[in-house]
């Protein structure tokens, strides 16, 4: 699986992550139709925020429900997610 990766300021890398993992009750893997760069993601990419490590982009998305921890199996195809910003950590899936 590929994700956007930033190393530092414009230097954005598409590079193999890890698959995602359901991981507590609330968890969901979703397929992704469209992911957008948020603002502040722009920040560090600009070179006015430090990047001390290499951080995931794209965390605003909307796509399809594939697998949900209550489940743990594929689900109805017309769940749909969307997330429109976050703190947490995780990756702008190409699939």
């Amino acid at each position: 699986m590929l994700g956007t990766m930033l190393y530092g300021p414009r230097d954005v890398r598409c590079e193999d992550v890890p698959e995602p993992k359901i991981l507590k009750p609330t968890d969901a893997i979703i397929r992704l139709s469209a992911s957008c760069i948020c603002g502040s993601d722009l920040w560090p990419f600009r070179g006015e925020n430090d990047v001390t490590e290499p951080k995931a982009m794209g965390h605003e998305y909307c796509g399809v429900v594939q697998t949900n921890a209550r489940d743990q199996e594929r689900a109805d195809e017309t769940e749909h997610g969307t997330h429109p910003c976050a703190a947490e950590q995780f990756y702008s899936i190409v699939m």
